[in-house]
């Protein structure tokens, strides 16, 4: 790179330099993927996008294509290495790494659905709205679990626990209820069969 940058920091392959006080970014072959002219630019540790910001609003863009998401956002973070969460104002969205919008920004809350310590569900989220929990499908594209229960856990498949209160019951997407709600606790017991307890 030419001598007229202020500063040049390293991540990974790329090279954020600093020009009149404004951030641009080349990767290590110093082909320029981005002008200087962005207050703030923080690549995300899934290796495809990096968020730039200016006048407050933060932006997508994508290594991979060398696109840069003209959609304007208060806040943008990596849920994992597809998908980012995004906020406009006090709502959130999902996105995946090109830009598109998979999940309205209506809520206020968005996050994985976990079965035990470390599976989550590939394509349906938990969403939040107006301290309830309900479910979206980004495949469906639209709320598959209506935001009216306290917590919800992937179960299998699509079969989720549902919890109102204290208690917990089991709803299939697509059928409903599949038991009441008024268990304490539901464990699997094996691939036909569950273990409930009530007081």
């Amino acid at each position: 790179l030419k001598a007229e940058y202020e500063s040049i920091d390293t991540d990974k392959e790329l090279l954020i330099v600093k020009r009149n006080g404004k951030y641009g970014l080349y990767n290590k072959e110093g082909e320029n993927l981005i002008d200087s002219q962005y207050d703030k630019i923080k690549p995300l540790p899934n290796g495809v996008n990096v968020i730039v910001s200016i006048k407050e609003k933060s932006y997508i863009y994508c290594l991979l294509d060398k696109h840069l998401d003209k959609s304007p956002y208060t806040s943008i973070r990596q849920l994992d290495e597809n998908y980012l969460i995004v906020q406009s104002g006090e709502s959130y969205g999902l996105s995946d790494t090109h830009g598109e919008v998979r999940i309205p920004i209506s809520f206020q809350g968005i996050d994985k659905l976990k079965k035990g310590y470390s599976e989550y569900h590939p394509s349906i989220f938990r969403c939040d709205l107006n301290g309830k929990v309900g479910a979206y499908s980004i495949i469906d594209k639209r709320i598959v679990i209506a935001t009216e229960f306290d917590n919800i856990e992937w179960w299998n498949q699509i079969v989720f626990k549902v919890k109102m209160g204290f208690k917990w019951g089991l709803y299939e997407i697509g059928k409903g209820y599949l038991t009441e709600i008024k268990y304490d606790s539901i464990s699997p017991y094996n691939n036909t069969k569950i273990t409930v307890s009530s007081n």
